[in-house]
Order: structure tokens, then C-alpha cells, then sequence
């Protein structure tokens, strides 16, 4: 059972990090392709709401990025807000978690594994560096999108785009 719920919390908090991202695309008006679980050729997909949304196979499915249509010459916080939204429904999940984990002591067992992952996934995508290259595409964590954001606020060039 432990294992399960591992797993299981694993898919919730990328589930709700590439959501979250998806989310705050849409708030911003930019248009979302497809939401992807999982990399390589997808082991099923549909479409809902105009977005494509893949799904890979198991043991692939613990990496997603969303797809997005995002104007070139769009001013950088709503890039900012987008690259970092992922982040924070991870951090608000990883808050609830704690306040579930320190009030409510009989579903411990259930809130602390979901907190803790969530604050892995914080961890880990907010290193700068690739996470995984498309083609001739590099796909950033979120943390190399946000350094990418400020560096061309502030020198006016974005590395990520090399």
C-alpha cells in the first residue's frame, strides 16, 4: 500500500504542477497546445477544451511539460507568472500537506508522503539546466526558464533560446 500511495502522490503533484502551468497560460491568454505526461510516443490521448493531452506510458510518466503558443515579443512577467506557476501549486500543495500532517495526526500517513514529494519536485525543477532535448528543441526545468527570464531582463538576451 505504501508504494501505491507513493506512486499515486507522485502522479498528483505532476499532475498538479503541469495544471498549474496550463492554468496560468490560460490566465495570461496564451494559447495551450498540449499537456504532456510521460515522454516518447504516447500510450493513449485525447482532446479537452481545445488541448491535446498525452499520455505515456508507466514508466515514463513521472516527467511533463505543457506545449504552448506564446507571442514572441511578449513582455517577461507573464512568461515569469507562467514558468513559475507549476512551482507554486507545488508549494500550496506542500503547505496544505503540513498543515494536514501537524492538525490532523491520523492522516499522516497520508498527507506527509504528498508534501514531501511536493517539495522534491520544488527542489528539483527550480535547478537551472535541460531536462531533456526534443529534436533540436532544449526543454528546461522551470528553474532554467525563470533564470532565462531574468537574465534577458536584465541584459536583454535569454539563454534558454540559444
Amino acid at each position: 500500500m505504501d508504494l501505491v500511495w507513493l506512486i499515486l502522490c507522485g502522479l498528483i503533484s505532476l499532475v498538479a504542477h503541469e495544471l498549474g502551468h496550463a492554468g496560468a497560460a490560460r490566465v495570461c491568454g496564451f494559447d495551450v497546445d498540449a499537456i504532456r505526461f510521460g515522454v516518447g510516443p504516447p500510450m493513449t490521448k485525447f482532446r479537452r477544451n481545445r488541448i491535446d493531452i498525452y499520455i505515456g506510458y508507466p514508466w515514463t510518466l513521472f516527467i511533463g511539460y505543457v506545449e504552448l503558443s506564446i507571442p514572441r515579443r511578449t513582455p517577461i512577467l507573464p512568461r515569469l507568472f507562467v514558468s513559475s506557476a507549476g512551482l507554486l501549486v507545488n508549494a500550496i500543495l506542500m503547505v496544505i500537506c503540513s498543515l494536514g500532517d501537524t492538525y490532523l495526526h491520523q492522516w499522516t500517513a497520508l498527507f506527509a508522503p504528498l508534501g514531501v514529494l511536493n517539495l522534491g519536485i520544488i527542489v528539483l525543477n527550480s535547478i537551472p539546466f535541460v531536462a531533456m532535448r526534443r529534436g533540436y528543441t532544449r526543454m528546461w526545468t522551470d528553474g532554467g526558464l525563470i533564470a532565462g527570464l531574468i537574465q534577458e531582463a536584465i541584459t536583454g538576451r535569454n539563454f534558454t533560446e540559444r
